[in-house]
């Protein structure tokens, strides 16, 4: 079954009787919107461990945003034969509808029917959980999940390639800063959370950002590399820049293409030296966005925002490099001397004086 509005992949732990014990624990593996595994150990027989698919929560606690799922198909196996496991699904007002299944070491699909059952409602579904438990799970062990629609970032990774050059589109390059009003597009102003952005040639521009210059749940600061109409980025066999970052330990990449559909990437490991980070297409496929178009990306961003940061009020560099990016040098400025008739520069052939007026818009 395909997940409407990418749900995010999380764990908890947990005991029915008062705390968790010593050496029980739990860990999530997500490869792509479609594959996720939850390893485990329970070190008590009352302690449980849960992989969960979540819509998220608002600050009360309650279920962002529940989905309509009267029926929920999933593959599910198990590295060993029998173990067990309880699939669970929560409505936003917390009552559940409970199945057992047992697994095998090779992949089974298990169909839930989430209609007609007394108390719950299958059109407001938040939570998906697989419940591992001693009696049922084993003491440890890992349980593989299949399934369609998944919130998945992918992770760049160090490469020693070369930086990707775009001199054959030239792009340009910008920035991008939270808008004072909830509007699009933004037309009150930004607030200032880009500092110094700069260029200084074809392949490298740098900005600053200061988090706290603006006000919760909009604490972002980006770079952008756009590319004009026509002359879009096909992405088909990735892309690699460079990047470094002081005040942040970590970037993501959005991709966003002609429709406005965009992936995300994660770059983790910044320092202040500069290193090359590759982006191929296997991983924007498995981003698992629908729709997006890899072939024509009209803009490339580089953000820093609050999670990635560790801070609100975090403030620091990002440093791009590339190559390709359309540059125009700053005019010269040049200082006058005194004034010297004899130096003045003959013009041969007589050349005439005129004028003229127009406008850059």
């Amino acid at each position: 079954t395909f997940l409407e509005d990418r749900p995010v992949v999380g764990s908890l732990i947990g005991s029915v009787e008062g705390a968790v014990n010593a050496g029980t624990s739990v860990g999530i593996t997500q490869v792509s919107s479609t594959d996720f595994s939850v390893s485990y150990t329970l070190g008590a027989s009352d302690d449980f461990a849960v992989g969960q698919i979540s819509y998220g929560f608002d600050a009360a606690g309650d279920i962002l945003n529940p989905q309509s799922i009267p029926s929920y198909t999933v593959a599910l196996k198990a590295g060993v034969n029998g173990t067990g496991a309880l699939i669970e699904f929560e409505d936003a007002l917390g009552a559940k509808a409970v199945f057992q299944v047992e697994l095998t070491t090779s992949y089974q699909n298990f169909t839930f029917t989430l209609t007609g059952i007394s108390g719950f409602d299958s059109t407001e579904v938040g939570l998906i959980n697989v419940v591992l438990t001693p009696d049922l799970s084993g003491a440890s062990g890992i349980v593989s999940v299949k399934t369609k629609g998944l919130d998945y970032i992918p992770d760049a990774v160090v490469t020693g390639a070369s930086v990707t050059d775009f001199g054959a589109l030239l792009p340009g390059v910008g920035s991008v800063a939270p808008c004072v009003a909830n509007e699009d597009p933004c037309v009150s102003g930004v607030f200032g959370t880009v500092l110094n952005f700069t260029q200084p040639d074809s392949s490298h521009f740098n900005f600053g950002f200061d988090l706290g210059a603006a006000p919760v749940g909009k604490k972002f600061a980006g770079g952008l590399i756009i590319f004009d109409a026509g002359k879009e980025y096909d992405a088909t066999s990735g892309l690699v820049l460079g990047l470094g970052g002081v005040g942040t330990g970590a970037v993501k990449l959005e991709l966003e293409d002609l429709d406005g559909t965009k992936v995300v990437i994660r770059v983790s490991g910044l320092t202040g030296s500069v290193k090359n980070y590759q982006v191929s297409g296997a991983m924007l496929d498995a981003a698992g966005v629908v729709g997006f178009d890899r072939t024509r990306v009209r803009v490339i961003a580089v953000v820093v925002d609050e999670g990635l940061a560790g801070s609100g009020t975090a403030v620091g560099t990002i440093s791009v490099e590339t190559a390709g990016l359309e540059f125009i040098p700053p005019t010269p400025v040049v200082e006058g001397d005194p004034f010297d008739v004899n130096a003045l520069t003959f013009l041969e052939d007589r050349p005439v004086v005129g004028s003229l007026i127009g406008s850059v818009e």
